[in-house]
């Protein structure tokens, strides 16, 4: 009776194992098909500086800075980073490995391992073609956790607008549909449209072009007092920077969210060791 009853469990196991296999295979194929409607062609345009002349001063001193004359305005990036990343407020932060592209308005995809051991997390963030999903694994195949709808996507898209600036200079430009807007000698706001939100970043240039601290209102699930809002987002310890391809980026960076506030975590640490533009 028992080897009966040991037989039953391990078939169960196997299935289960099958089973769960079976979801993260699709789930890699999904996430690599999506990829490449976001890895789009480059266009032919190539970057004149004089092109951004009519923009408030801080704003072309950024654009000069990031793009190099004649380079060809990309549509998209492909970076790989490290760092670490905190998953709940005041927990310690497990350091990760990632591969992303931003096409901005299109979208974006991470693909990250964080942590170490048993407890390592693989799986993947996105927005794509209008919707964002989150689909995360304990190991391989475990299922960690799946979240889609109104309020992930709204916060995807925000996310894409958040970076465009640390990681897509290209798409600040006005051909790119960005629109700029005059603060002070220092700062500028530009607004990015991205699926049915309009972002407006705030963006504060050192003297010599380099990105000091970027802001802007993100949607949350939670909001500040547990009820769906927008919540202050700061990039900022843009401490060091590389050009890659004709472009001038931020390589270490952090992230904020409820910035400015009693709830601000600072979660996210990254440096960018590549940048593949097309």
């Amino acid at each position: 009776m028992a080897i009966r009853i040991f037989a039953v469990l391990a078939l169960l196991l196997a299935a289960t194992a099958v089973v769960l296999g079976s979801v993260r295979i699709l789930h890699d194929r999904q996430i690599e098909r999506l990829w490449e409607t976001l890895h789009v062609p480059p266009g032919t345009a190539l970057f004149d500086p004089e092109s951004v002349a009519t923009l408030p001063e801080p704003a072309q001193r950024y654009l000069r800075h990031a793009i190099a004359p004649g380079t060809r305005l990309a549509r998209s990036v492909v970076v790989e980073m490290q760092g670490r990343i905190g998953l709940k407020p005041g927990a310690d932060k497990l350091p990760f490995q990632a591969r992303q592209i931003l096409a901005v308005p299109n979208g974006l995809i991470w693909r990250a391992t964080v942590g170490e051991g048993v407890m390592q997390i693989t799986g993947s963030d996105r927005y794509v073609a209008g919707e964002g999903a989150m689909h995360w694994f304990m190991g391989y195949a475990f299922p960690l956790m799946r979240a889609s709808g109104e309020d992930v996507s709204r916060s995807a898209a925000g996310r894409v607008a958040l970076e465009a600036p640390l990681m897509l200079p290209s798409a600040l430009l006005p051909e790119a549909g960005a629109r700029w807007e005059a603060i002070d000698a220092r700062s500028a706001r530009v607004y990015l449209q991205v699926g049915s939100e309009q972002l407006a970043l705030l963006i504060s240039v050192a003297p010599d072009g380099r990105l000091e601290r970027i802001e802007m209102p993100r949607w949350d699930a939670e909001g500040m007092d547990g009820k769906p809002g927008y919540v202050l987002w700061v990039g900022d310890q843009l401490t060091e920077e590389q050009t890659f391809g004709g472009y001038t980026i931020p390589v270490r960076m952090r992230a904020t969210k409820r910035a400015d506030t009693p709830q601000a975590d600072s979660f996210f640490e990254a440096e960018i060791k590549s940048a593949q533009y097309q």
